[in-house]
């Protein structure tokens, strides 16, 4: 067997073997909070593939993101399967398999070491890790986007080699395909800077091409700073020095996890550091700087540099330089983990030698594949998710919060109260908390308690589109349409698209008696709901109604 068949056959092996164990997932669904529904399932715009459609995903701004590539997948989808949830998780589980692949491609390239190859390529596909990335539908956009810069990366290296001009523009513009999809991937040009300066007799004067690469993920990032504006904070600890405190453990913590990937959570809360001279933060410090001395040592073997780039280079977005929401996630090791597995693998084989690597990691991945296999099945609908993420962190009141929404949207009304209580006792004062739980009082109808519960959030200057929504509807239906048409319009002009809202206008100029613009409202919210929104026939009847009734004015 060549070379050449021998490559081809541990890729479909490893894209064989990854697809096999995420194939569970299939049956997951869709998670009926965070960001499904707002880019999948409650989203008219992937409702199949139209120009409307396509002009509407690189249009608009989704969940503070600009990801049309994105979005045109799940519209892909769409066209393939409706809204089946399985057909979504088919089209996630073949790009994690075809990523395993390239990382495969891409090691031995790097390497030209089969067996390394092999054994780095499963480790970071199947690590426990990668699975919040995988099997949330919504974070598609990391699998996708290093689908595309992955791919860049292999064609980027073959321009070395051939220098055609076909495949120069092929890489920039897999590299504009991965920006699309997820702008995390603005660091790729560094990952190719570090391999030119590393392996100079492939250079060859190409510092020059790079520039359109740099110059890609500079707008990249611009554009990102501007879509998530509004998800960034305050640096942790009040100051950017705090927050370097905190993301030192961070750095640990997301080493610990690779090498001992135990008690992982669908949400993470670290603690917050304001002064170096905590034991954590020290320790921290300490095994990051043992682990560079470490790599120092090795930087004659230009492969430990190299992936020792690819580990730490991925985590420049998510360092918290630009301080976002999440400090800490799975997904964010999701290139990481490229850079992770051919190190730990090269590690082992100094410590056992070829043969003794191949053991010893077969053995590291029988080992953590059940963790694999147990927590993809876990990310489904329902609490369980929510309850394992209070399982690590039992005094967070924004995972009671979450699990009380869960809840809520299940009609487990009671057992959504008994969330929201449990969140209170740990912080009483969360805003949050309060617009919440007034929404679920107005789905018990409770009206007043609901009213009083939103509008003491309002009063405290917390203003968005889900909070100024529920209080119009709780003044609509406390007999108030003129404060609801009021709030209505300020959500609405925070978010021009908002469904609810839209529905909410219709009802209030139907209570006031003006039956045309009711109906423009009524016409508004089925532009923007998909096929399958349940409210649709009701709407159409009204709307036919409405119009009868301005006609007969």
């Amino acid at each position: 067997m060549s070379g050449t068949e021998k490559k081809a056959l541990a890729a479909v092996l490893i894209f064989g073997a990854v697809f096999a164990v995420y194939a569970p997932a299939l049956s997951n669904g869709f998670l009926a909070i965070w960001d499904d529904p707002a880019y999948i399932t409650a989203n008219p715009d992937i409702a199949g593939i139209t120009l409307a459609h396509l002009k509407a995903v690189f249009s608009h701004i989704y969940v503070e993101n600009y990801a049309p590539i994105h979005l045109l997948s799940y519209m892909m989808d769409y066209a393939l399967y409706g809204l089946s949830a399985a057909g979504f998780h088919l089209t996630n589980n073949l790009v994690h398999g075809f990523n395993g692949a390239l990382v495969f491609l891409l090691i031995y390239r790097v390497s030209k070491d089969l067996s390394l190859s092999i054994l780095s390529a499963l480790l970071f596909a199947l690590h426990p890790v990668q699975v919040e990335s995988v099997v949330w539908l919504s974070e598609r956009k990391t699998i996708l986007a290093a689908a595309f810069g992955l791919g860049s990366f292999l064609v980027f290296l073959r321009f070395l080699d051939r220098r055609g001009r076909g495949l120069y523009v092929s890489a920039l513009l897999l590299f504009a395909a991965a920006l699309l999809s997820k702008a995390s991937v603005v660091i790729l040009p560094l990952l190719f800077l570090v391999y030119l300066l590393l392996f100079p007799h492939e250079k060859r004067h190409l510092w020059f091409p790079v520039i359109p690469f740099f110059l890609l993920a500079a707008a990249g990032a611009v554009l990102t700073v501007m879509t998530q504006r509004r998800v960034i904070v305050p640096y942790y600890g009040g100051s950017p020095y705090a927050t370097a405190l905190t993301m030192l453990p961070v750095l640990a913590e997301y080493l610990r996890i690779f090498l001992f990937p135990f008690n992982l959570s669908p949400s993470y809360q670290p603690v917050i550091y304001r002064t170096f001279f905590t034991p954590q933060v020290f320790l921290s410090l300490l095994f990051l700087l043992m682990l560079v001395f470490l790599v120092w040592r090795l930087r004659r073997d230009r492969e430990v540099l190299f992936w020792a780039a690819w580990v730490f280079i991925p985590l420049l977005p998510v360092l918290q330089i630009i301080p976002f929401v999440t400090i800490m996630n799975d997904r964010y090791l999701y290139l990481s983990l490229i850079g992770m597995a051919p190190l730990m693998v090269k590690t082992i084989r100094r410590a056992a030698g070829r043969n003794g690597a191949v053991m010893v990691t077969a053995l590291i991945l029988a080992l953590i594949l059940p963790q694999t296999i147990s927590r993809a099945r876990l990310w489904r609908p329902g609490p369980d998710l929510w309850l394992d993420a209070i399982r690590h962190y039992p005094e967070n009141e924004t995972l009671y919060l979450q699990l009380a929404t869960v809840y809520q949207k299940g009609g487990r009304i009671r057992a959504a109260e008994t969330a929201f209580r449990k969140a209170a006792a740990i912080d009483s004062g969360d805003l949050t908390l309060h617009k919440k739980y007034g929404a679920l009082l107005m789905q018990a109808g409770r009206d007043e308690d609901a009213k009083r519960e939103l509008q003491r959030v309002y009063d405290a200057g917390r203003r968005d589109v889900e909070l100024l929504s529920n209080l119009a509807y709780a003044c609509l239906d406390t007999g108030d349409p003129v404060s609801a048409l009021q709030h209505f319009r300020e959500a609405l002009s925070m978010n021009d698209r908002d469904a609810n809202s839209i529905y909410g206008m219709a009802m209030v100029h139907e209570r006031m008696g003006k039956w045309d613009r009711a109906a423009d409202f009524w016409r508004r919210f089925l532009e923007v709901t998909p096929p399958n929104n349940a409210w649709r026939g009701k709407v159409e009847q009204s709307l036919r109604r409405d119009e009868a009734k301005a006609g007969g004015e």
